[in-house]
């Protein structure tokens, strides 16, 4: 038995970004955005212009968003008396908003939702988002990614109130992205689409959704890190980035991402890249429980066989300039008792389709250091 349930609106198309007047009322808006990308870009401009309205914006959305900004953020939200968040950029930038909408609502800190498990009372302000990367699908999803610096903890948090009211996704805006950033953003929607794909909680849905978004990254990932102006590469990526956070939804993700949340608190590597590191080492120790849908991912891939599929993952790591193991950022076999630790919270582990004890875990973080 499966359910679907997708109460995000998403607007999908080259020059979507026009719709968004459509969407906003007559109340001041908290625009939600990083601190350069998008003022360069000049997108900032454009939608204050468009809006014609009460525009209050808050810039400091960093890499993998704090506790403590999303609290800032509700302050000036507060003093500001804006009735919707619209959430420009990354993934980051989404979650914050995301973040900042449930907290406005609900009182309180971000802490207590995100890392003390302090439960939703209210529905979250509305919200709206508007990728300019392609990968971490928050526009289609119920979650958001959270830190807590000082302790070096990355938690996700899940809620149907931090789904997007409308979700712009115009792949336009993602022609200014860098190639470092097209790449770690582009293996971070294929993660979300092996990881679903394979995982416990799957169904004929979501594998649907998997299953495509991981052919539509390996037809044109290299594609737009290559040519940033292939327009047609980057409404592919956009739409696989959509699809693989629809099937995050539905599935889960499995081991490869909590994973990453510990190497990424403790060592500084990007989201996306963390989470494809360790993907050909659970391609490999899936393959005993779950034959056929690895098999699927390596055909997806353009492989024949599961081993061609493996090659192929370390392939575009390579080509897109992307680390290959752990040890790139200094993970030793020493920390991999701090790194089971620090991703063992997670249930997204039991979700792996093949079980994972401290002793499998062990031997597979051997393997990606």
């Amino acid at each position: 038995m499966w359910s679907y349930y997708m109460p995000a609106k998403l607007v999908f198309g080259v020059d979507a970004l026009d719709e968004l007047s459509k969407y906003v009322g007559d109340g001041k808006i908290l625009l939600v955005t990083g601190r350069h990308a998008m003022k360069k870009a000049g997108v900032i401009d454009r939608i204050v212009d468009m809006l014609d309205a009460n525009v209050v914006v808050f810039d400091r959305a960093e890499e993998n968003p704090s506790y403590q900004t999303v609290d800032k953020g509700v302050e000036l939200l507060d003093e500001n008396r804006c009735e919707l968040v619209i959430g420009l950029g990354g993934g980051s930038a989404m979650d914050t908003a995301k973040m900042i909408a449930l907290v406005a609502a609900n009182g309180g800190s971000c802490y207590d939702y995100v890392f003390d498990g302090k439960e939703p009372s209210k529905p979250s302000l509305p919200l709206i988002a508007i990728p300019t990367t392609s990968g971490t699908g928050s526009e289609a999803n119920r979650f958001a990614v959270i830190s807590d610096n000082e302790r070096h903890w990355k938690r996700g948090f899940h809620h149907e109130s931090i789904y997007p009211d409308v979700s712009i996704i115009d792949p336009k805006l993602t022609l200014t992205m860098p190639p470092k950033v097209t790449a770690n953003s582009g293996v971070d929607a294929l993660a979300h689409a092996i990881e679903s794909y394979w995982s416990k909680k799957s169904s004929p849905m979501s594998e649907m959704f998997s299953l495509r978004a991981i052919e539509l990254v390996f037809q044109n990932l290299e594609k737009a890190y290559r040519n940033p102006n292939d327009l047609e590469a980057r409404t592919n990526m956009s739409f696989a980035s959509m699809l693989a956070g629809i099937a995050i939804n539905l599935a889960g993700v499995t081991a490869a991402h909590p994973i990453s949340h510990a190497v990424t608190a403790h060592f500084g590597i990007t989201h996306g890249n963390g989470c494809l590191i360790p993907l050909p080492a659970l391609m490999d120790y899936n393959k005993e429980a779950a034959p056929e849908k690895v098999l699927a991912i390596a055909r997806a891939s353009g492989a024949s066989s599961i081993e061609g599929g493996i090659r192929n993952l370390k392939k575009l790591a390579e080509v897109l300039g992307l680390k290959t193991c752990f040890s790139e950022v200094g993970v030793a076999e020493k920390d991999i008792p701090l790194l089971i630790g620090e991703s063992s919270y997670s249930s997204s582990l039991k979700n792996n389709p093949r079980e994972l004890t401290e002793e499998t875990l062990t031997g597979l973080l051997k393997k990606m250091i």
